[in-house]
């Protein structure tokens, strides 16, 4: 038996997912909560639909400020939707501890 195709409407309510992720900054008196990629990936692989879904990032450096421009696509071989979003990434404050840098500046 051919299992029913599932519509896009569909689709967005099944990939309702929570943040279940907590970071605190590095002061620790602020918190967010985020959901990452691979809690994203496994959700929509759990769904076992017939739709692919693809994402890709590219980098912009504008004024020497680095933005991140993210795209995902979603398509079942006839539909096909796209969805933008944008970030900017700041540097990484280097903490001195003892001497040591407790992290490197790539990181």
């Amino acid at each position: 038996m051919e299992k029913e195709k599932m519509a896009f409407p569909e689709l967005q309510r099944e990939m309702q997912i929570g943040k279940n992720k907590s970071v605190k900054n590095y002061s620790g008196q602020t918190s967010y909560n985020y959901r990452n990629a691979e809690q994203i990936y496994e959700h929509f692989k759990s769904l076992n639909s017939d739709w692919t879904l693809i994402v890709s990032d590219k980098l912009y450096e504008i004024l020497g400020r680095l933005f991140v421009e993210s795209t995902a696509i979603v398509s079942n071989g006839t539909e096909s939707y796209t969805a933008l979003g944008y970030s900017e990434h700041d540097q990484v404050p280097i903490f001195e501890k003892s001497g040591k840098q407790q992290m490197q500046k790539p990181q």
